[in-house]
């Protein structure tokens, strides 16, 4: 499936996160498939170079599937801005970035896929007009669009049926 896009500006770009530092780095949260019976796991680490490193390992065992992690923050207003611009590394599996406009924990989530390639930096664009509602992993056609001048969370996930080995 091809989108078009229209021209999208990359000035004054919002950071949000600094991974150089702990202090500007956030705070994350770990939620694998346990929730569920499951037993994928998952570890997020910090590096000195400025990075983030997500990895484990995804299993279907006891009905789970999925591993994900994510950040609560300040409420953030995206409303001028056209979308998220993600740097990774990866390992060529496909990715959810997901964002939240509540501070709840449970509550239907604005995801977009991106694909990854093997051992090599990509960067990628996921416009906001893209993102798809979502709760629990079922698809909300008819939900309101994602309200980008109060996003509130951002997290990653791997689910999709991938089992195995995982870093992103």
């Amino acid at each position: 499936m091809t989108v078009a896009y229209p021209a999208f500006s990359f000035q004054n770009p919002l950071d949000l996160y600094d991974f150089s530092a702990s202090e500007t780095s956030g705070s994350w949260i770990i939620d694998n498939d346990g929730v569920m019976g499951g037993v994928s796991r998952s570890q997020l680490s910090f590096s000195s170079t400025g990075t983030i490193l997500f990895q484990g390992s995804v299993s279907f065992d006891f009905g789970g599937g999925f591993t994900s992690v994510r950040s609560v923050f300040e409420t953030v207003d995206a409303g001028n801005y056209n979308g998220l611009l993600i740097m990774v590394k990866g390992d060529g599996k496909t990715y959810q970035l997901r964002v939240w406009h509540q501070k709840q924990f449970d509550g239907v989530a604005f995801f977009q896929h991106f694909e990854t390639t093997r051992g090599e930096w990509l960067e990628i664009f996921l416009p906001f007009i893209c993102f798809q509602a979502s709760y629990r992993d079922r698809l909300l056609p008819d939900h309101p669009t994602l309200n980008r001048r109060e996003i509130s969370q951002i997290g990653l996930m791997v689910s999709d049926k991938q089992k195995g080995e995982f870093s992103l």
